[in-house]
């Protein structure tokens, strides 16, 4: 197994990864970088095109939310943007058991 680490803003990452001819590559990847929805959906479209059939995704933080004054703000939280991925990919996904604060499809 050979592991490589890019470090950098998944947002300039990942789509170089893509145009490197990376699509179905990988066999792992995790998600944990920003809790903003915006870039939790982001880092979930362009790291689905990268990862094999039957691979796996792990989400961290799923229901981390942070506390605000006035409650919880869902666009600052990653359970939003796991939520809609996971609901517009339903039929090319499968969510596995993980421990409570993860989602793994």
């Amino acid at each position: 197994m050979k592991l490589v680490a890019h470090k950098n803003l998944s947002a300039q990452v990942l789509p170089e990864l893509i145009a490197d001819g990376k699509k179905n590559y990988f066999d792992f990847i995790y998600i944990d970088g920003s809790h903003q929805a915006p870039d939790v959906l982001c880092d979930a479209i362009l790291g689905f095109q990268l990862l094999k059939v039957n691979g796996v995704m792990a989400f961290d933080d799923y229901l981390w939310h942070e506390e605000l004054p006035y409650g919880v703000d869902p666009i600052r939280c990653p359970k939003a943007a796991i939520d809609a991925f996971t609901n517009i990919y339903c039929r090319q996904l499968r969510i596995l058991n993980a421990p409570i604060y993860q989602l793994y499809i």
